[in-house]
């Protein structure tokens, strides 16, 4: 039975602040025994972008709920928010499983 995964109030505050800010780049939410336990942001910037580009306002609403729907059931794995002229165009959810004892692994029963 997985548990629901852990989200605490400053890290979705954290999360809604970066996506705010970053104009290119990512944000990497890493998940073990459905707990948080980091959060990456990756800005990237684009030297002939930077004069065009304003800022936009607004454009993250819902990003609180969106994170905590995206870890929920996540027992091991991570969230990668691409952002692309301060704007989510992207959302890519890996999930991983540990592997206990698997028969055959190492060839036997072949």
């Amino acid at each position: 039975m997985q548990s629901i995964a852990a989200v605490e109030p400053e890290v979705l505050s954290r999360i809604e602040q970066a996506a705010n800010q970053i104009s290119y780049g990512t944000i990497t939410v890493i998940v073990q025994d459905s707990r948080v336990i980091q959060v990456e942001f990756n800005e990237k910037i684009r030297v002939a972008d930077i004069k065009k580009i304003k800022k936009l306002t607004g454009q993250q609403r819902g990003i609180r709920e969106k994170a905590m729907e995206l870890v929920q059931d996540l027992q091991y794995g991570q969230i990668v928010i691409i952002i692309q002229e301060y704007r989510i165009v992207r959302v890519e959810r890996t999930e991983k499983f540990k592997i206990g004892d698997l028969e055959g692994l190492y060839g036997d029963g072949i």
